[in-house]
């Protein structure tokens, strides 16, 4: 999309380098860090590596390994796919999930958020409305109709076929290393 890479250039907006400066870098993720987080990969997604992307726009509060993580656990929660965002069959499936998370996070801090979260989303919802709304309507471009059991269950396949080549890689990996520790 065309507002994605407006968002891509140059310094966070002020309210989110308000927000990096108390940005702790361990821990768990505040409401806000992870809305922050969430929208940055999603911006991010079509570069080569959007957590190393996501890591730079956080000036590197953040681990890139801690992103990853974070982004492949809401992914793994959302969909049972394994490894989050950068294969390239199921690119768009992680996407989504990430989608629906950041949304519910967004409404949720919208409803039950303490003052200071509140008026980060009204900033948020200001600041990033372009890229909000189109990364909705290209949500909605590809949604799928889950009731529908066929095409339920070609996104099974899709997943379990997916995690099968990603826990073969990760087996071939991990005897690569363990060949290389021998050595």
């Amino acid at each position: 999309g065309t507002a994605c890479a407006k968002y891509l250039v140059g310094k966070p907006p002020d309210f989110v380098q308000k927000e990096l400066s108390q940005f702790t870098g361990t821990g768990a993720f505040s409401i806000t860090e992870l809305i922050v987080v969430l929208l940055f990969v999603h911006q991010a997604y079509r570069t080569r590596d959007p957590y190393a992307s996501c890591y730079k726009r956080l000036e590197k509060k953040r681990s890139r390994t801690s992103i990853r993580q974070k982004v492949e656990k809401i992914v793994k929660q959302e969909t049972g796919l394994l490894g989050g965002l950068l294969r390239d069959t199921t690119r768009e499936i992680a996407l989504d999930a990430l989608w629906n998370r950041l949304q519910n996070i967004i409404v949720f801090a919208s409803r039950e958020g303490t003052g200071p979260e509140k008026s980060f989303i009204k900033a948020l919802t200001k600041h990033y409305n372009d890229y909000l709304k189109e990364a909705e309507a290209d949500y909605r471009t590809r949604q799928i109709d889950m009731s529908d059991p066929v095409k339920k269950q070609e996104r099974v396949n899709i997943i379990e076929e997916a995690n099968k080549s990603y826990l073969e890689q990760r087996r071939k990996e991990d005897g690569l290393k363990l060949q290389v520790k021998e050595e």
